[in-house]
């Protein structure tokens, strides 16, 4: 009988209780986010044309950029929706498509959760994840990945289990992500399955002002390539 209780004791542990190593993830991949990618490189470099294009000096006007951040959303969205995938959807037990920017996801979780970042036009990407309650903490991994799919690199933050620490925020931030890149977000629980971890996430976008206005150049002096031309054409035609 002891053995037998020990026996249902030590399960119960394994089942309530989650290590740090948990979030160490890196290598479950959406399976078709190479579909959204692939359908979305050329708009997301016409988008960043048009972003080189439209800066004056050092600075993006406010109402042009928020544009800008508007088209860039738009063309994920349609990119998940041309594959048959949805963006945001809280009611979804998996794992969860997100574009840059994605303002507001607010979540309860008790295990852990994946979220899949398509590639967009934007140089630096920025996720931002803060603890609004529950007893619970957690372990967070950002993972970059290339257009292929391969594994290039993570960072990863945690956030202390205890009630006191509600309004703690992790910011993890990627630079160099223009065009070709794209990313997952693993969020594990520490703590008790009977607890949980209430927290809100956004990603953004930024662009680096001083690569759009190397790139403004290079448009003024080079002439556009008869492929460039051609998805020009093409995104004009759709």
């Amino acid at each position: 009988m002891k053995t037998f209780r020990s026996s249902i004791l030590l399960l119960l542990f394994g089942v309530l209780t989650f290590n740090a190593s948990q979030a160490q993830s890196c290598t479950s991949l959406f399976s078709r986010i190479a579909d959204v990618f692939n359908g979305l490189v050329p708009t997301v470099i016409e988008l960043r044309t048009e972003a080189a294009e439209l800066i004056a000096g050092t600075i993006i006007p406010v109402d042009d950029l928020d544009e800008i951040s508007e088209k860039i959303e738009k063309a994920q969205i349609d990119a998940y929706k041309a594959i048959g995938e949805v963006v945001g959807d809280k009611g979804s037990p998996g794992a969860v498509n997100l574009t840059v920017p994605f303002r507001n996801w607010e979540g309860k979780l008790y295990l852990e959760r994946t979220f899949y970042v398509a590639n967009s036009s934007f140089d630096n990407v920025t996720v931002e994840i803060t603890k609004t309650g529950g007893k619970n903490g957690a372990d967070i991994a950002v993972c970059k990945y290339d257009v292929d799919g391969n594994y290039k690199t993570s960072k990863r933050k945690s956030i202390d289990k205890g009630k006191d620490t509600e309004g703690q925020k992790r910011i993890i931030e990627f630079k160099g992500m223009k065009n070709e890149k794209y990313l997952t977000i693993h969020i594990v629980a520490k703590g008790l399955a009977s607890n949980k971890f209430d927290y809100r996430m956004k990603v953004t976008g930024s662009f680096n002002v001083e690569k759009l206005a190397e790139e403004k150049k290079t448009l003024t002096t080079k002439p556009m390539s008869s492929e460039a031309i051609k998805n020009k054409s093409n995104l004009k035609k759709n």
